[in-house]
Order: C-alpha cells, then sequence, then structure tokens
C-alpha cells in the first residue's frame, strides 16, 4: 500500500475513479477531493446545527455534539423508525442543500457499483450522517464496526471498511489528522485506554511510538474517504473553537460492491 493521501478537485472524475479504486483495493491509504461540498452550503449547514433543536449535545459541552445520532436497533421495524425521524432532522439541518451523504453516494455511483445500507433487510446500520462538534481532540483510535456491531447488522457482508469526512467549519489552526502507518494488530488489547469501560477502540499513544505518520490539514468543502483500520486521531482545537464534520462510513463487501452505512 501507498502510504499516502492522494489529491485532486471535484470534476477531475478519471483521477478521482483511478485514486477511489485504489483506496477501496487498499492499495492507497486515503484520497482528499477539494470543492466537494460547496462552501455556502457548509456556512449554511454549519448554521444550521448550531441553531437546530436536533442537536444531541453532550453533557460535556467541550467535548462537542451530534446532529443526527447512531443507534444500534433490534429489529427492522425499530430501524425504519429511526431512519425516518434521522431523516427529518436532516431535512431541518441541511435546510435545502443536498445532504453530504446523498453527495457522496452520486459520487460513488459514477465509479462503482455503490449500495445504500438501508435498503438491506440485515443491516442495523441506516445509511445516513453524522454532523459533529468538537472543540477537544479524538483519542488515537481504529474504527472497525464488528467492535460495535449488533446481531441485525451488516458486518458479516463486509471485507473492509472505509470513512469518509466533509468538513463544513475548521478554525484556523487545529483539528488536523493524524494517521499512523500501523494497522490494527494483536498488540492492540494491549494499550486499550480504557479497557474498564468496555471501550476496545481507543488506544494508548503508545502503540504508535516510532511510527511514520501523515498529518493532514483539510480545508472547508474538503471531501476525505480514507482507510480507518490505520490509528488516527485528531489534534486539539484552540480554545473555544468548534470544528464541524459530516462523517458517511463506508463498506466493501465480498462482491466488490460499496455500501454506505453508520
Amino acid at each position: 500500500m501507498k502510504f499516502k493521501i492522494a489529491d485532486c478537485i471535484l470534476g477531475n472524475d478519471v483521477e478521482i475513479k483511478n485514486h477511489l479504486t485504489e483506496v477501496f483495493n487498499q492499495q492507497l491509504l486515503g484520497v482528499r477531493i477539494r470543492h466537494f461540498y460547496p462552501k455556502n452550503a457548509c456556512n449554511l449547514v454549519s448554521a444550521n446545527f448550531l441553531d437546530s433543536d436536533s442537536v444531541n449535545w453532550f453533557e460535556d459541552k467541550s467535548y462537542g455534539g451530534i446532529g443526527v445520532s447512531i443507534y444500534q436497533v433490534k429489529n427492522s421495524s425499530e430501524y425504519f423508525e429511526r431512519l425516518r425521524l434521522e431523516r427529518f432532522y436532516l431535512d431541518q439541518l441541511f435546510s435545502g442543500c443536498e445532504t453530504t451523504y446523498d453527495s457522496l453516494f452520486n459520487l460513488l455511483v459514477k465509479t462503482s457499483k455503490t449500495e445504500r445500507a438501508y435498503n438491506l433487510a440485515h443491516s442495523s446500520f441506516y445509511s445516513n450522517c453524522i454532523v459533529e462538534a468538537r472543540s477537544r481532540s479524538r483519542m488515537l483510535h481504529v474504527d472497525i464496526i464488528d467492535e460495535i456491531s449488533s446481531q441485525w447488522c451488516i458486518r458479516p457482508r463486509l471485507d473492509h471498511e472505509f470513512s469518509s469526512v466533509v468538513y463544513l467549519q475548521i478554525p484556523d489552526s487545529g483539528g488536523e489528522l493524524v494517521v499512523f502507518n500501523k494497522q490494527k494488530g494483536l498488540d492492540h488489547f494491549q494499550h486499550l485506554k480504557f479497557p474498564e469501560k468496555g471501550n476496545n477502540i481507543a488506544v494508548n499513544d503508545s502503540i504508535t511510538e516510532g511510527i511514520e505518520s501523515i498529518t493532514f490539514y483539510p480545508n472547508v468543502g474538503d471531501l476525505l474517504i480514507f482507510n480507518t483500520s490505520f490509528y488516527h486521531k485528531v489534534l486539539q482545537n484552540p480554545a473555544n473553537k468548534l470544528r464541524i464534520a459530516s462523517f458517511t462510513s463506508i463498506g466493501k463487501t465480498i462482491d466488490d460492491e460499496l455500501i454506505l452505512f453508520i
């Protein structure tokens, strides 16, 4: 694998397709697509998010909040009810703009066979987007769905997983993404940061000591798609400055189909 994040501009379809193919075939760490989401839409969604009743703030306000929440569900009836409610909140949040999730889906259908998770009867992860604001750093971790999946889930169909991030608001400094050239291995559980809390994702920085890393500096409107089985973290923001981003998970199935889900 090439441990790098390729850089391209929306509209260069051939270059985007080539880089995405490399990422999803695990030949390239990630790709940035500049100008993916219009800046006026970024500003509007950020303002709506901070004013919206749909924002579910954590008790610790310095941690930030999630505008569209993740739910694990037990059956299809609960799943589709959650989906209905969250689509209602998304309509408020994006207020006439195309959602970042739909923008991503439309991009991927141009380059590969792509499905929405909520069209699959056995998915516990509906296909939507999270919008999140944080002022703190995020701990070193990997994102692997089988750590949090329930029995009614999409996990058995997946061969690998990736994350997409659309940057809606960023501070002048801080909030950079750091990715380390190390994937989750047998030593992962020896370095857990909060094993007493049942957290099997966050780890101590010691696991990446001496390991090569890349620091990614985002711009408003950028789309980043990368392989989140590599250890990564987000650096501290300046005091009282929020970064707002939208996340969607991408799964690659054993049949080489891409599935968008949370």
